[in-house]
């Protein structure tokens, strides 16, 4: 019995051995291996559309103020940082304040603050999607807050039509 023992011990300090070395020889041989070169992207982020949001991402422009329609029950918004052209420096862009003042409650109108996404170093902004009162024309106030204290307010009315 001690003698089949010894064997089992011995084989099993063999399989370590084994292994010990080819951790050793794999760490001291000279295979130049470059890990960044042999690395590649696994995805790309590529912004989806949910279905049955299909017209939901409205362009926003500074000075256009006509009505835009839509059958989807959210929108995106995205477009320009607006900004004054009459200063000789551009202003220092603080913040994006975007809120659908149309949205009611039971009692009184509700106001939905939008998150913005500024992109400052392309100049642009993107927000979350901002739901739409059915039937209502939607008042989208748009607020550009800069430092220094100057802003440039836009609003943007958007009409959810029925999706019939």
């Amino acid at each position: 019995m001690k003698n089949k023992l010894t064997a089992i011990e011995i084989g099993i300090f063999s399989i370590i051995s084994v292994i010990f070395v080819n951790s050793i020889y794999s760490l001291i041989s000279n295979k130049d291996v470059d890990v960044q070169a042999t690395r590649e992207i696994a995805s790309v982020l590529v912004p989806q559309t949910p279905s049955g949001l299909s017209d939901a991402l409205i362009e926003f422009e500074c000075q256009k103020f006509e009505v835009q329609e839509t059958k989807s029950p959210k929108i995106r918004i995205a477009g320009n940082i607006c900004r004054d052209t009459s200063l000789k420096q551009p202003a220092v862009l603080e913040e994006t304040k975007i809120e659908n003042l149309s949205l009611k409650s039971k009692d009184k109108a509700t106001v939905y603050q939008a998150t913005v996404f500024n992109d400052l170093e392309n100049d642009r902004f993107t927000t979350d999607f901002i739901p739409l009162e059915e039937g209502l024309l939607n008042k989208i106030h748009v607020e550009f807050n800069f430092k220094g204290g100057s802003k440039i307010e836009s609003e943007l009315l958007i009409k959810k039509k029925s999706p019939n």
